[in-house]
């Protein structure tokens, strides 16, 4: 199994170093093409969850198979793999992950075969960067752009190596990729500049990135984290913080169950707001990663139009 800080290629026992300059903690985007092979089909690539899927389809196009292991809905960290999840594990290509105990369980799933296969970590290239959560770290550092920004530049790293003739498209895809990004960073911290939705409180501590990047306040989560439930000191605890921050907004997510969230919105006067982690394929205009994060925008700019 093979870290990608590390950047290493596991080919059977023989590991096949890449120089530094090259590696996804460097800058810049991967080297033009080289003399490798190019792959004869479509690389398959499995991640974790679809907002990783997405940024792969977008830097690799019409060159990358993708497949997502969690479901929208489902959650990471007690969801059983299914026989065909397992079989898409069993022939990537190049496997995506977060990592950490929000999705790397499914790497034993992955063992014991002879396919030559990568396995991207992303949390190995923001270790400095990561707000701490509970004994470990909070996963939900894909809801930044600045973040989705360099794990585009890992993933063309990533596809290059693995199909080096085909290195300029995936340099290409991702740099628009990444000035698209950029751009989105800009505009949506414009765009809620001058909104009335400065404060909330997280039913879970799913938000704290996107809120650090957009200008807002997370106030308190109501779920510390996704191993325990929160006591009744705790939540009383959020719900006198609500009341006297004069805070009026519990952000929950769709597929959530909302029952805590509702009580402690009716308890604190506080209206609760459905916003969206995850997209998927399957939802219209959530399908990129870009039009995941526009959607949550225009949620919270419609609610600050209309408090």
């Amino acid at each position: 199994m093979i870290r990608l800080g590390t950047w290493c290629l596991m080919l059977a026992v023989v590991c096949l170093a890449v120089p530094a300059a090259s590696s996804p903690s460097a800058g810049g985007l991967p080297p033009a093409a080289g003399s490798q092979p190019a792959a004869a089909s479509p690389v398959k690539v499995v991640t974790s969850i679809y907002p990783i899927s997405a940024l792969v389809r977008e830097v690799g196009g019409d060159r990358v198979e993708v497949s997502t292991i969690i479901p929208r809905g489902a959650d990471p960290h007690h969801f059983e793999l299914t026989p065909s999840k397992a079989r898409a594990l069993h022939e990537a290509k190049v496997i995506m992950l977060i990592g950490g105990r929000f999705d790397e369980w499914v790497l034993p799933h992955a063992d014991e075969r002879e396919i030559i296969y990568m396995v991207v970590r992303f949390n190995e290239a923001f270790t400095d960067s990561l707000i701490p959560l509970g004994d470990s770290f909070n996963p939900h550092f894909w809801l930044d752009p600045m973040f989705a920004s360099e794990m585009t530049r890992i993933i063309a790293v990533a596809l290059c190596t693995v199909d080096f003739d085909n290195c300029d498209h995936y340099r290409e895809r991702a740099g628009t990729l990444m000035a698209g990004l950029d751009e989105l960073r800009v505009a949506g911290r414009d765009r809620l500049a001058a909104g009335g939705f400065e404060a909330f409180v997280a039913l879970h501590p799913a938000w704290t990135y996107f809120a650090r990047r957009y200008g807002l306040t997370e106030v308190a989560t109501i779920e510390v984290t996704h191993e325990s439930e929160p006591s009744a000191r705790h939540i009383a605890d959020v719900i006198r913080r609500m009341s006297s921050g004069g805070v009026k907004f519990v952000v929950a997510e769709e597929f959530s169950g909302l029952d805590l969230a509702r009580s402690v919105a009716e308890q604190a006067g506080a209206k609760i707001i459905l916003l969206d982690p995850l997209g998927g394929e399957d939802t219209p205009g959530r399908d990129t990663y870009a039009g995941l994060i526009k959607y949550n925008l225009k949620v919270i700019e419609s609610v600050a139009k209309h408090q």
